[in-house]
């Protein structure tokens, strides 16, 4: 059974409501949870690797990028376990006591943004370019 890919705004749209899933169990409100962080036993909340699942380059690129303009993020990357797997290990270090999980909220807000601002953009520039061969049809 093929199941559909969620489209790059439902995707930001889940990350950011979505709360993470602890050691002991999935906090998700949802049926399926899509993140769950990993944490070594005695590190400290600035460095967890979360597991991404449904996921590939598409996201993780571009939410590596947006985590890394923060000042306070020491390293950001991300690997695909296999590539028949659809899942990423996404990790985040960070310095100043800053927790991960916020660095990673940051991000998924930035890329968002970025995201609607381009949408936003090209959905007016069609507006305007019908508009335009409207005009000359008459």
């Amino acid at each position: 059974m093929v199941v559909p890919r969620a489209t790059t705004a439902n995707r930001m749209a889940m990350a950011r409501s979505c709360r993470f899933r602890s050691k002991n169990g999935c906090q998700h409100t949802s049926t399926s949870c899509h993140f769950h962080q990993i944490q070594a036993d005695g590190a400290d909340e600035g460095c967890v690797t979360f597991v991404m699942h449904e996921e590939d380059h598409t996201l993780g690129n571009s939410l590596r990028y947006m985590i890394m303009k923060n000042p306070d993020v020491d390293f950001c990357g991300y690997t695909i376990t296999h590539p028949s797997e659809s899942k990423i290990n996404f990790r985040i270090q960070t310095r100043g006591g800053l927790p991960a999980t916020v660095a990673l909220r940051k991000g998924l807000t930035e890329l968002h943004e970025a995201c609607q601002h381009v949408l936003n953009t090209f959905e007016a520039r069609v507006t305007q370019y019908k508009e335009q061969q409207g005009q000359h049809m008459e």
